[in-house]
C-alpha cells in the first residue's frame, strides 16, 4: 500500500518486515516434537519479536484450552500455544526436548 507523495526505497524496510509468523531457531525443536504427540491436537506460532540479547528459556503457563509456551531465543522471543487435555504430560516432553537441545 503506497501512500501518496511517499516513496520506498527497496532498502527500507516497513514495520511488518521486523517480525516474523516463522518459528525462531529456538522453538523449531519444541514445534516438532509438539507436533509429534498425539496428544496435541493443534500448534500455534505466534509472531517473534525482537527483545534484545539475553538467556535463552522458556515458560509455560496453562491458557483453557492447552499450554502458551514463551520461547525466549538469544534475541526473539515466540509464543507457541499448545491445544492438548493432557498439560503435565506435554509440559515433560517439551521440558525434555528444550533440556536435551540445549546441551
Amino acid at each position: 500500500m503506497s501512500v501518496p507523495g511517499k516513496t520506498r526505497n527497496r532498502t527500507q524496510r516497513s514495520r511488518t518486515d521486523e517480525v516474523s509468523q516463522n518459528e525462531i531457531d529456538a522453538s523449531k525443536p519444541l514445534v516438532r516434537a509438539a507436533k509429534d504427540l498425539e496428544c496435541v491436537t493443534k500448534v500455534v506460532i505466534g509472531e517473534a519479536v525482537e527483545v534484545g540479547p539475553g538467556k535463552q528459556r522458556i515458560k509455560f503457563a496453562p491458557v483453557p484450552k492447552g499450554l502458551r509456551v514463551t520461547v525466549r531465543g538469544s534475541i526473539l522471543q515466540q509464543w507457541l500455544f499448545l491445544y492438548t487435555t493432557e498439560r503435565q504430560t506435554v509440559q515433560a516432553c517439551i521440558e525434555r526436548v528444550w533440556n536435551e537441545a540445549k546441551s
